[in-house]
């Protein structure tokens, strides 16, 4: 499964446990693309380009989200093939649509009561846009568990 956006970019999703298979359809060779070590990866050839290859990874969890500031674990992206160095674009999406963007290559982002209201636990969207120097840039999704400190925002 392949979805191409504005400028040939490839958007990947890999959900928990679940994998997708590129394949010739893309315009591309045959990728799996397959969670490991809390996150996942994603990229690969698109029509003839070289696309970055990308992954999420999640250190230091369980990710606790306190009444302000970061969360207390780290997202790391990494990013390989085209042409380096590479930018790094997270957006974290609230299960009620609100979103947290950052810049860098990892990031703990503040996710502060407004973000996820009255909860005790929440699923966190997480997206990783890897961009190199030169080539296409690739898209990878994940979720990730986030519990709120006890006792705030509510819970």
């Amino acid at each position: 499964m392949c979805v191409r956006t504005r400028a040939g970019v490839r958007i990947v999703a890999c959900v928990g446990a679940a994998a997708l298979l590129l394949t010739s359809a893309c315009g591309g060779s045959t990728n799996p693309v397959t969670p490991g070590g809390g996150g996942t990866t994603g990229g690969g050839t698109t029509g003839g380009t070289t696309a970055v290859t990308a992954s999420i990874g999640v250190q230091n969890t369980p990710c606790v989200a306190p009444a302000t500031g970061a969360v207390s674990c780290t997202f790391a992206g990494t990013a390989s093939g085209a042409t380096g160095p590479y930018s790094f674009s997270w957006r974290f999406t609230s299960p009620t649509g609100s979103v947290v963007t950052a810049t860098t290559q990892n990031v703990q982002p503040a996710l502060e009561c407004g973000f996820a209201p009255g909860v005790a636990t929440f699923q966190l969207g997480v997206s990783l846009t890897a961009t190199p120097a030169a080539g296409t840039a690739t898209i990878v999704t994940s979720t990730q568990q986030v519990a709120r400190a006890a006792g705030t925002c509510g819970t």
